[in-house]
């Protein structure tokens, strides 16, 4: 979850009405996810499925749960539960990335540095290519994504039970 939804989002407490089968697909296997589908309460009654494993946080039916929901779009709602392991993962690959880019600065060596294989055409049109390539897929995302920032899509719908 990014910081802008976690700041423009409260919390509500949610009922958990169904475990949701769904087939996970990777590239090369594939395996099966319990989702809970959870309904919650504000204005209208709302329900969404949570993007975990019911399994490894151990839901099952019943269970009241933690929602975060936009205070935008009430359509947009996520689980509370999990969040504090995703950041201690994300700071853990932070810290290791910082590490490695103190480590290759210390390491590095000016005298060493060598740029004459740019003087063979064949290995400068490759640099050249990979750098267009590059331009060409990176561009366009970033800059939808510096214009407009990030969008979290409509993920539960109105529904007439009652909790």
């Amino acid at each position: 979850m990014d910081e802008n939804f976690l700041r423009d989002s409260f919390t509500t407490d949610g009922t958990v009405v169904d475990i949701m089968e769904q087939l996970q697909k990777t590239s090369n296997s594939a395996h099966l996810v319990l989702r809970p589908v959870i309904d919650y309460k504000l204005d209208k009654i709302y329900r969404f499925t949570a993007e975990v494993d019911a399994r490894r946080y151990r839901i099952k039916t019943g269970d009241s749960l933690q929602i975060l929901v936009s205070r935008d779009n009430h359509k947009v709602a996520k689980l509370k539960q999990g969040r504090k392991e995703s950041t201690l993962l994300l700071n853990i690959f932070l810290l290791l990335g910082i590490i490695a880019c103190l480590l290759s600065a210390h390491l590095f060596q000016p005298s060493e540095l060598s740029i004459k294989w740019l003087q063979d055409p064949f290995s400068l049109a490759l640099v050249g290519g990979a750098l267009i390539f590059a331009y060409i897929k990176v561009y366009p995302a970033l800059q939808i994504l510096l214009s407009h920032g990030l969008k979290h899509s409509e993920n539960a719908r109105e529904v007439e039970e009652s909790l």
